[in-house]
């Protein structure tokens, strides 16, 4: 009965989902906005970095840097992130075990700067992605600014 046991928790195991990270750090991010399904038919927003800022409590708070893809004449702004942590987690370390994809949002006590759809700097109002646990992109939306309820989407996925 107990190896019967045993290989039952083997199989159990290696049949579980694969595990949602904490935001990765120090990997760059290409960012497109589509106009549709078709990612072929997107604006460039650029390029995004992360690095882990501070663990809050109930998330972890990542400074996100935002450049553009002008070459020489690359531009960065920042933006602060919130990554709610997981039912349980007490560190942004054991957030990082999560069998959950996570959630991700800007830090409304923080400003937060990014490109917008023309390329031109502009305050982000609001940024809600979810992280994929098994591509590792961002889907999401942004809004640029309150006065305007027009809403973009984001895809964010590892730079090649």
């Amino acid at each position: 009965m107990r190896p019967l046991l045993l290989s039952a928790l083997v199989v159990g195991a290696l049949s579980l989902p694969g595990r949602a990270l904490a935001l990765p750090t120090q990997l760059v991010y290409d960012i497109l906005s589509p106009h549709g399904p078709d990612l072929g038919d997107a604006n460039e927003l650029g390029h995004r970095f992360f690095d882990l800022d501070a663990d809050l409590g109930k998330a972890c708070r990542y400074y996100m840097e935002w450049t553009n893809n002008l070459g020489d004449e690359a531009l960065s702004v920042d933006c602060y992130l919130a990554e709610a942590k997981t039912h349980g987690a007490s560190s942004c370390v054991a957030n990082s075990g999560a069998l959950v994809p996570t959630v991700i949002t800007n830090d409304r006590s923080l400003p937060c700067t990014g490109f917008n759809t023309n390329g031109v700097i502009s305050p982000v109002f609001l940024l809600l992605a979810g992280e994929s646990h098994t591509t590792g992109k961002l889907d999401g939306i942004i809004q640029f600014t309150a006065a305007n309820t027009v809403l973009y989407a984001l895809d964010a996925a590892p730079y090649p």
